[in-house]
């Protein structure tokens, strides 16, 4: 029998094709440093997990909010939901759209939010220590926007990812 987490790599997989990250690996891969992440971190719950794995199936596949809840049910596709940027013209734009939704929904106590900004910040994490030396330009951009990614996505007195947190800002130390 299939798990859970098996059967969303197998349509991350699907989902993703040929799209390659950082130009040289099969996407999946990133999907599976994110997954990895929050196993460093003791994160065991298969919803986060299958969140981890299908993170960017919206924002970077025609998969649509329906197929993804009809596949994995209506708490994966909320956390996967809260990881896809807003639509908009540049980052700037909508990474400002969609750390403003990503507080707001934090800001009203959902346990489906709490997991998903550590799905983001695990993302977040994993594309940092991807960043080697052509992509320094990608590390100065994450440091640049260190303050409204955290801003968005700290929990203040949530001891759970104070680990991540302090990776995250060790990292991106001036």
């Amino acid at each position: 029998m299939e798990t859970k987490i098996q059967k969303a790599i197998k349509f991350a997989t699907e989902a993703h094709g040929e799209q390659l990250y950082g130009g040289t690996r099969p996407y999946i891969e990133h999907c599976f440093d994110v997954m990895k992440v929050l196993g460093f971190y003791g994160i065991e719950d298969d919803d986060t997990l299958v969140a981890a794995i299908l993170h960017d199936v919206l924002e970077d596949t025609p998969t649509t909010v329906e197929t993804l809840r009809d596949q994995f049910g209506e708490r994966v596709t909320q956390m996967v939901i809260f990881c896809t940027d807003e639509p908009g013209p540049n980052r700037k734009t909508r990474k400002a759209l969609t750390y403003a939704r990503c507080r707001r929904d934090l800001d009203t106590g959902s346990e489906v939010a709490r997991l998903a900004a550590r799905v983001k910040l695990a993302d977040r994490l994993a594309n940092l220590l991807n960043c080697t030396g052509s992509s320094a330009g990608l590390f100065q951009m994450y440091r640049k926007e260190r303050d409204t990614f955290r801003a968005a996505l700290y929990v203040p007195g949530d001891v759970d990812d104070a680990d991540m947190w302090a990776f995250y800002d060790y990292i991106l130390k001036d």
